[in-house]
């Protein structure tokens, strides 16, 4: 899906706010206005705008062909964007312009951390420096039921062989995923915690688990650790 069709989508309600936000920040090509080799701001009355485009072709078409421009990642801007700045608007004056106001850059921030994550979920994490980012990361969400005696366990996801898998997620749109689907069986007083690595590792490495399943109900694909590497987590 092209960022163009993505804004669509989102515009006709076929995407949500979390889907438009990893679109955003997996985009590899935000065309930029500049000045001196940093992004030129517009300026209107007290506010302050970071323009995007989606092609150097919108680009040229409301700007001409003078104005310099440079590329950068999704990633990249959602770490460098100041609350100085009002608004992030995205293809002005087409009529998939999208408007991201400043309140949620520190959401858009917190899930380029979660993305930078799950990719580390994908690849070799046994690699020292993998392992530390696991460690460190700070908000894994991890939902908490109350089971009839009062007591209260971590969430277990899913699984056909009836294993003992821990639920947790790092995102809010994966935690999301997970209890629309689990609706009618995780009760009413669901809690979520979030924490930090060190913390969630070292409290899995206690409990009489087979591992942990990150994001089981999507929207990324689920990742499986076994008990084994918990342990190698807390070493």
């Amino acid at each position: 899906m092209s960022i163009v069709d993505t804004l669509q989508a989102f515009h006709q309600q076929q995407l949500d706010f979390y889907g438009l936000l990893r679109q955003f920040l997996s985009n590899e090509e935000w065309c930029i206005p500049c000045k001196d080799n940093q992004p030129l701001l517009l300026k209107k009355d007290a506010e302050t705008f970071l323009l995007l485009f989606s092609s150097q072709e919108l680009f040229e078409k409301h700007n001409g062909t003078d104005l310099p421009s440079f590329y950068k990642t999704g990633d990249w801007i959602a770490h460098n964007l100041s609350s100085d700045i009002t608004a992030v608007i995205i293809d002005p004056n087409e009529a998939h312009a999208t408007l991201l106001p400043n309140q949620y850059f520190p959401l858009l921030h917190k899930l380029s951390k979660s993305i930078a994550i799950e990719h580390l979920l994908e690849g070799n994490h046994t690699q020292q420096n993998a392992i530390e980012m696991l460690k460190n990361f700070e908000h894994y969400l991890v939902p908490i039921i109350q089971d009839s005696t009062g007591l209260t366990h971590i969430t277990l996801a899913p699984d056909t062989q009836g294993r003992q898998l821990a639920a947790v997620f790092t995102a809010e749109d994966c935690l999301q995923a997970f209890v629309t689907a689990s609706q009618n069986l995780l009760g009413d007083d669901l809690k979520v915690d979030e924490i930090s690595g060190n913390q969630l590792f070292s409290n899995l490495k206690q409990l009489s688990i087979e591992g942990v399943v990150f994001n089981c109900n999507g929207p990324i694909l689920p990742r499986a650790l076994s008990k084994d590497f918990l342990l190698l987590l807390t070493q």
